[in-house]
């Protein structure tokens, strides 16, 4: 559980699993008790966190660690870093054309 409460960019959660957190709720669902709700709080708690440094981070093209960074995230937050470079990619370019 220490690895729920570091940032995305500081710990590897695809090496300890690529679906982190559906193995987590699923794990919670299996086992049932009061144990599972504060383990499904925490996988929330983390999802957030990350979530907020990945949005910090694929808004800034030129971040060169943009390759390191996303090998650390799990397979959600990996889609969630993609669609939001895209986004922004677009959004960047929608911005700076001129319109008569």
């Amino acid at each position: 559980l220490a690895a729920l409460k570091v940032d995305a960019s500081k710990h590897s959660l695809a090496q300890l699993n690529p679906y982190y957190y559906a193995a987590g709720v699923d794990f919670a669902i299996m086992t049932g008790n009061e144990s599972s709700v504060v383990l499904v709080q925490d996988l929330k708690v983390s999802f957030t966190r990350r979530y907020k440094d990945i949005l910090e981070r694929y808004d800034n093209d030129k971040d060169r660690n943009a390759g390191t960074f996303t090998k650390t995230l799990s397979s959600e937050e990996r889609r969630l870093y993609e669609s939001g470079r895209k986004s922004s990619v677009h959004h960047n370019k929608w911005k700076g054309r001129k319109l008569e």
